[in-house]
């Protein structure tokens, strides 16, 4: 199971930096199962994504992950590799809306429209990887993206990115205000250590 970082619009200037959860193991007090071992594949900027940078982001993500999980380098659960488990079947893949819209438009390339897609909380999108080779483009749906038929009240509070702002004049989403006072914070980010992909949508 993987957390998927939030989506934040980039920050209007000198309002601050956007919030960041905590590291495994400062976390590991909440959720006592958290596995410290575990070091995060891709920090996004506190300064926030545009369009094109989520795109971008959640491409090379995927292409740094995947290999990951099939037993690349770094391992990601040190304890697995250790066990002789260094490969895993099945991955859950958590996140908010905007970061689940953006991995299913990904891992599917152009068998979806990712600006057509709207996804509600708690909702499920299983999918299934087509043959050999990358991990871009080469998964199918299967079943009902965004599934809640098992929750109570079916989908809730569902999401898509046809409801950003766009600034009327440049076409670009609009700025965000930041957390007040974390203007001189560390922004640490990393990239999985690949070059950014191009675009795609």
């Amino acid at each position: 199971m993987a957390s998927i970082g939030e989506w934040y619009s980039p920050v209007e200037p000198g309002t601050g930096l956007h919030p960041r959860p905590g590291n495994a193991h400062s976390l590991k007090q909440y959720f006592p199962l958290i596995d410290t071992s575990y070091s995060s594949t891709w920090l996004v900027s506190r300064h926030g994504e545009s369009l094109e940078e989520v795109h971008r982001r959640t491409d090379g993500f995927l292409e740094a992950f995947v290999p990951r999980v099939e037993g690349g380098d770094p391992a990601p659960l040190a304890h697995h590799a250790s066990s002789g488990l260094a490969t895993h079947k099945k991955i859950i893949l958590i996140g908010h809306a905007a970061s689940c819209i953006m991995l299913i438009k990904s891992l599917a390339g152009s068998k979806v429209d990712g600006a057509d897609i709207r996804i509600g909380i708690c909702s499920v999108t299983r999918m299934e990887k087509e043959g050999e080779g990358g991990v871009l483009g080469a998964f199918k749906i299967v079943g009902q993206l965004g599934d809640a038929s098992f929750l109570t009240n079916g989908v809730e509070r569902d999401w898509g990115f046809r409801k950003i702002v766009v600034d009327g004049t440049t076409g670009r989403v609009v700025n965000a205000h930041g957390v007040a006072g974390s203007e001189n914070e560390v922004d640490e980010t990393s990239h999985g250590g690949l070059q950014l992909p191009s675009s795609k949508m």
